[in-house]
């Protein structure tokens, strides 16, 4: 490049003395003599600046994280959260029988963490709560009429059906049986679906064979034990004349707790081929 080039950046590195690494990375009085402004003072207005910030305490904190990073680490901080508020603003008939809003909070967990079938396990299992959460209050109130109405009976357990402990029976299974079907079993699946120590592992599967023969036992619905089950359905049925309505809602009863019997064993299953193929 000739001496009478007019080049503004020419001018400003032709003397500079410095190898190719000064044209990549100019200096502030380079910079100024391109541009005709006094580089430094503005720079050192700018460091002044932020020196006060400093002092003052303003816009001291950690640097922005990308929006798909914060996701995905804050996803178990937000479950906490959540599950914390929910825990104090729930009212207890919610976390009794629905527990909707925890479980959502796990699915959503889930869906972010783990992908779509960890997150459908979890939803299968609170639709399995609900059916459980229905069946028991059908029976609750099947034995309620009973014992209210003092059906006029015959046959060898007639006062097993109609009696004040069956009514009792059925009152501990809706109370009960809603609170271990939703932390006995649901709850262990979220916390344990991805869990690879021994205890956790221990407590899903005794958690799952309690929840599940207390299914086939409401089912049988043996005499004197509270359940509407199969074999209650057949007593009502010949014994118990007029209560065509609680026939009904006992038969209704057993095939929610066969419904209820076939889809844990299905769920059990899939959980845990689930863990295995996620921990192996």
């Amino acid at each position: 490049m000739s001496g009478g080039d007019s080049n503004p950046f020419h001018a400003a590195f032709e003397n500079d003395g410095a190898d190719s690494d000064a044209l990549l990375n100019p200096s502030p009085y380079q910079l100024g003599s391109i541009y005709g402004e006094d580089t430094m003072s503005l720079l050192d207005n700018e460091f002044s600046h932020q020196e006060n910030d400093v002092e003052q305490g303003v816009g001291i904190g950690p640097p922005p994280v990308p929006a798909s990073r914060s996701r995905n680490r804050d996803a178990p901080v937000t479950h906490e959260r959540e599950r914390t508020k929910t825990k104090q603003n729930g009212h207890w008939c919610c976390n009794l029988i629905l527990c909707y809003s925890e479980c959502r909070e796990y699915s959503r967990t889930l869906s972010q963490l783990n992908g779509s079938q960890g997150s459908s396990l979890v939803r299968q299992g609170m639709y399995l709560h609900w059916i459980s959460m229905v069946a028991y209050l059908l029976n609750f109130i099947v034995f309620s009429t009973l014992w209210a109405g003092k059906p006029a009976t015959s046959g060898v357990n007639r006062n097993e059906l109609a009696s004040f402990m069956s009514w009792i029976w059925a009152a501990v299974y809706l109370v009960v049986g809603s609170y271990f079907s939703w932390y006995g079993w649901v709850k262990p699946m979220f916390q344990n679906i991805n869990s690879d120590t021994g205890e956790q592992t221990l407590w899903f599967k005794i958690s799952f064979f309690l929840f599940f023969f207390l299914s086939v036992y409401l089912f049988a619905g043996i005499p004197g034990t509270g359940s509407a089950g199969l074999i209650a359905v057949l007593e009502i049925r010949n014994w118990v004349p007029g209560f065509q309505a609680t026939t009904v809602l006992c038969a209704i009863f057993t095939t929610l707790q066969g419904i209820t019997v076939c889809w844990s064993l299905y769920l059990y299953r899939a959980v845990s081929l689930h863990r295995s193929i996620n921990l192996n």
